[in-house]
């Protein structure tokens, strides 16, 4: 609701398609949420907002305290710090086709879990394409493919040491 409220302040004062640091100062300035009839903030919400317009894509995250600070990657949850690094080390060298993005996602998050299809759901979406859901068969050949590279350049490191 809060997202909806958003889009519908910024395209009426900033123009159709505002862009994402727009979305972002509605959801934090105390002015503007009291004028939309949101309770006003003693900063314990921190959002995250991704967008893709004209200007290129962008992610904008905010603290407890209300800043907001324009990232390269982020993460939440736990070892938010360890997955936020290395997002941001390793996203040059990233394909980054849809495949390449959805392999880096599921890489990412083998950084910290052994993670199974079964508890995965990747969504794509893109600028002029719809939201797409993808099937979990594709899933599970991207993680049966990043565990046997895991494999094999464990077995590297095991002969390089001998």
């Amino acid at each position: 609701m809060i997202v909806d409220k958003a889009k519908i302040y910024t395209n009426s004062v900033h123009g159709l398609n505002s862009p994402g640091d727009r979305v972002t100062e509605f959801l934090i300035d105390p002015e503007i949420r009291v004028l939309n009839n949101l309770p006003t903030l003693p900063y314990t919400e921190s959002f995250m907002v991704a967008s893709c317009d004209n200007n290129g894509h962008h992610l904008y995250v905010t603290d407890t305290y209300g800043t907001i600070s324009h990232v390269l990657a982020s993460a939440v949850g736990r070892k938010s710090d360890l997955i936020t690094n290395f997002l941001v080390e390793n996203y040059s060298a990233t394909n980054k086709s849809i495949l390449g993005t959805i392999e880096f996602a599921l890489k990412t998050l083998c950084v910290i879990t052994e993670p199974d299809a079964k508890f995965i759901d990747v969504s794509v979406t893109a600028f002029n394409r719809p939201f797409e859901v993808v099937d979990k068969s594709i899933v599970s050949q991207f993680l049966s493919t990043i565990e046997f590279s895991r494999i094999v350049n464990a077995a590297v490191k095991i002969n390089n040491i001998k």
